[in-house]
């Protein structure tokens, strides 16, 4: 991939592969999953850039999105990005006295929302929001209060009906090519839960930087199939689970829900996910729990597997593995591991796990099965991979080693110093936060605690405002 840009991603792959049947997302429709295909979401996020335009959306504007994971978040963000417009995504569960901080502190001019639940939201602050012009709904049947407030299909037919296709995809095109890749992209709000958030300032260069590097490690192509239930507002499932599977021409799945990841996994059969520690904790709890209900016997073998499945593991750890322990690893695969991998749909390459620390007992657990967890680590302001474990280097208990163009450095006090491409530019509206978090060199303070052990991966041991406390 050589785009520079997001949009220029966009139109690179919509026309590579516009001629092929095989679909770039696939979603829920009546029960069963529906493929989308690329010419289609191509044709749909040019109107959707041309209704936007519109509707008075120039570049450098933001534009939110309050939606949970679905394909018209995909067309808002590329329709977005191609008028070099900035989005501005949030977690669906805020509340409207958060949503009215954020996108009054970010002057939104236009807000995307989901459904009615989250127009209603907006409704309440309206009147707040100085800067704000219109919602946008992407739920058709929701009920539109007033001329200010419009359906997502209406401004979609709005741009198709301004230009006969040959000129609006010339239109659409002609925009992309004036964005660069030091452009803002968007702007992601952190937690605030020492105070108000924070907007995270991310250009086009920082996340694709980090999809062409994150790809050397987990190297995806376009038979890969991705299973995608995190939040697409977080920088972690921006990346792993959205611009890379985009980039490379993977097809991607939307889970219904976090309830039915288990149902979807089968369904789909996917053979990369993104994932946080919780839903591996989930998994192995769940196994374990049915074992238990097992008759004598089948729970005497699953305990032999376990007891097997430890000394492979260790072997792997250590660089060598006995005949012995191989064979009977082979015998407790076909008869208790094999079966519990089918229940993930029996294709998976990798599991990616970010987000937070993954129990070393969960990872060794997932080892014995025969399935690999690639443990990253990094901050929204890393765009957000910094380091992950290769693997051929999976060592547990660490999150692995820099992407090749990310640079790590331990402080004198311990901290991890991080610098690279995928630095953010800064936070919006807060010079004085930005210095304190990149210093002059361009090293940014994450302010966790580690060290890079012997076989060059990367431990976190604390938070720093832990040891001040202390």
């Amino acid at each position: 991939m050589n785009a520079k840009t997001i949009p220029q991603m966009f139109i690179q792959i919509t026309d590579k592969y516009a001629v092929e049947e095989r679909p770039i997302y696939l979603r829920k429709v009546s029960g069963s999953y529906t493929g989308v295909a690329y010419s289609e979401l191509r044709t749909n996020v040019e109107c959707l850039a041309m209704g936007l335009a519109e509707l008075g959306v120039e570049a450098g504007d933001r534009i939110g999105i309050v939606a949970e994971n679905r394909l018209e978040w995909v067309m808002s963000d590329m329709a977005i990005a191609a008028l070099g417009a900035v989005d501005v995504p949030v977690f669906p569960t805020l509340t409207p006295f958060q949503l009215q901080y954020i996108y009054t502190n970010c002057n939104a001019s236009i807000v995307i929302v989901s459904n009615a639940f989250q127009l209603s939201k907006l409704l309440k602050i309206r009147e707040e929001l100085d800067a704000l012009e219109y919602i946008v709904v992407m739920q058709d049947d929701a009920k539109l209060p007033d001329e200010k407030v419009l359906s997502f299909s209406d401004v979609i037919e709005r741009g198709r009906r301004k230009f006969d296709d040959a000129e609006r995809t010339k239109r659409f095109v002609e925009s992309a090519n004036k964005v660069r890749e030091d452009d803002l992209l968007t702007i992601i709000y952190t937690s605030g839960t020492t105070g108000n958030p924070k907007g995270v300032m991310l250009t086009h260069k920082n996340l694709l930087s980090n999809v062409v590097a994150a790809n050397d490690v987990v190297n995806l192509s376009d038979k890969d199939v991705f299973l995608s239930y995190l939040p697409m507002c977080h920088a972690y499932e921006r990346i792993g689970g959205y611009y890379i599977a985009f980039a490379y021409g993977a097809t991607t799945a939307f889970a219904e829900s976090i309830d039915t990841v288990r149902t979807n996994l089968q369904e789909i059969k996917p053979t990369i996910m993104t994932s946080v520690p919780r839903l591996f904790e989930r998994i192995k709890n769940g196994v374990v729990a049915k074992v238990e209900k097992d008759p004598p016997a089948k729970q005497k073998i699953f305990k032999w597997a376990l007891s097997v499945g430890k000394k492979y593991v260790e072997g792997q750890m250590k660089g060598s593995i006995g005949l012995f322990t191989r064979t009977q690893y082979a015998l407790a695969d076909k008869l208790v591991f094999s079966k519990v991998r089918a229940l993930t749909g029996g294709r998976l390459r990798y599991f990616v796990s970010g987000g937070g620390a993954l129990p070393s007992d969960v990872n060794e657990f997932f080892r014995m099965l025969g399935m690999v967890i690639l443990e990253g680590y990094g901050l929204t302001e890393t765009s957000p991979v910094l380091t992950i474990k290769r693997p051929d280097n999976n060592e547990i208990g660490t999150v692995g080693t820099p992407l090749f163009n990310v640079e790590i450095k331990i402080a004198n006090d311990g901290e991890i110093l991080a610098r690279g491409p995928n630095i953010m530019r800064g936070y919006w509206k807060d010079p004085q936060a930005t210095a304190e978090t990149i210093d002059e060199q361009g090293w940014l303070h994450t302010g966790d605690i580690g060290f890079v052990n012997e076989r060059g991966n990367l431990k976190i041991t604390d938070r720093k405002k832990n040891i001040f406390v202390s």
